[in-house]
């Protein structure tokens, strides 16, 4: 089986361009939830203008888990491309269906293509040699927080002044260029080589009966990213009445996990990633306790939130790093990357729904 390969010399311009598209396929997925939420305003109270962020937030999972299944290399530019065009075609769509069935049916498609982020995290980790993939999958994640900060910062106020689908329009602009710029990278560098990959690719149980690294890493996001959920389901709605200062709140908050993205991505590639992953696991149950002891208010609660952001972006920079350690081929390092994300998304789906059912 020949499997495409990304030489480690003039990865620079691939990884910059990959940075900037992942962190706009991450804004994109806060963008179009804020954007549905508007959009109901619009059609009016029914059952399928409910369904319209749970529609974006369920194609992501079934983009991520498809994305694991399938024995194929996600790190070719063709791949980077038709998805990014995928992802803008539901874009494009949300922004002018007439009806609130087509929107969700739109945002369901929005969401699969926004499992983009898996192909730029595995063509990325392939870009650069074994020392240098815990800094780059740092670098990815940090530009999905920076993503994730401008969609909260930007678009309520965008969106007041040209329109929900004035917004979808200009997103669907911005994945495309992006995506464009990354593929055309990707094959640039694509072209140096192939490598001969002589065992089969394994089948993601199979993947996960045999590697414990894997099995590790992959509960150990789930129950980080479950108690990242909860928290910032709670959080904001607890701040929500100090008006700008609790924007300002959660904007802090956010740089500084962002901040521990980067900052966990080098130290994986000084210390081993499990002890990373582990640190960050020892700070998320902290937060827990001093949240739980504040109620999530006051100067603790704050640090509380704070200190959970800075632990889960570690775990989460260093669970990908270790099962990184299990790929022997650009197919198998985006296969271990879906399985710990589907693993991580969707226990956090579950600490999400726990913390708006108690709050």
């Amino acid at each position: 089986m020949l499997a495409r390969t990304l030489p480690r010399i003039a990865a620079l311009p691939l990884l910059i361009a990959l940075f900037a598209l992942n962190g706009v396929t991450v804004s994109t997925l806060y963008w179009a939830q804020s954007m549905a939420a508007l959009a109901r305003l619009d059609t009016g109270p029914s059952v399928w203008a409910s369904m319209m962020p749970s529609a974006t937030l369920a194609g992501y999972a079934l983009g991520v888990a498809t994305l694991a299944a399938l024995a194929r290399d996600m790190t070719t530019a063709n791949g980077l491309g038709l998805h990014a065009l995928l992802l803008g075609v539901g874009l494009g769509l949300a922004a002018v269906a007439p009806s609130a069935p087509l929107i969700t049916l739109a945002c369901l498609i929005v969401g699969i293509g926004c499992s983009l982020t898996q192909r730029a995290l595995a063509c990325a980790a392939s870009a650069v040699s074994a020392v240098q993939r815990g800094p780059v999958i740092g670098c990815v994640i940090a530009s999905g927080l920076v993503g994730i900060i401008g969609a909260r910062a930007l678009v309520p106020a965008a969106s007041t002044m040209l329109g929900w689908r004035m917004m979808f329009m200009l997103d669907a602009g911005m994945v495309c260029c992006c995506g464009i710029v990354a593929a055309i990278a990707a094959q640039r560098v694509d072209r140096r080589g192939w490598e001969l990959e002589t065992a089969p690719l394994p089948n993601a149980r199979t993947l996960w009966q045999r590697e414990p690294i894997l099995r590790r890493a992959a509960l150990q996001q789930g129950f980080v990213f479950a108690m990242f959920n909860f928290g910032w389901a709670v959080f904001p709605r607890l701040v929500g009445h100090q008006g700008t200062s609790g924007a300002v709140l959660m904007g802090v908050v956010a740089s500084l996990g962002a901040a521990a993205a980067l900052a966990a991505g080098w130290a994986c590639k000084r210390r081993r990633p499990g002890e990373v992953a582990s640190s960050g696991l020892c700070a998320v149950v902290i937060a827990g306790i001093a949240a739980a002891v504040a109620n999530g208010t006051g100067p603790l609660g704050f640090a509380a939130m704070a200190l959970l952001d800075i632990g889960t972006q570690t775990s989460l920079v260093a669970n990908q790093a270790q099962a990184q350690t299990l790929a022997t081929s650009p197919a198998m390092r985006g296969r271990v990357a879906a399985i710990v994300t589907t693993i991580g998304f969707a226990a956090g789906a579950l600490g999400a729904a726990l913390g708006n059912a108690l709050f």
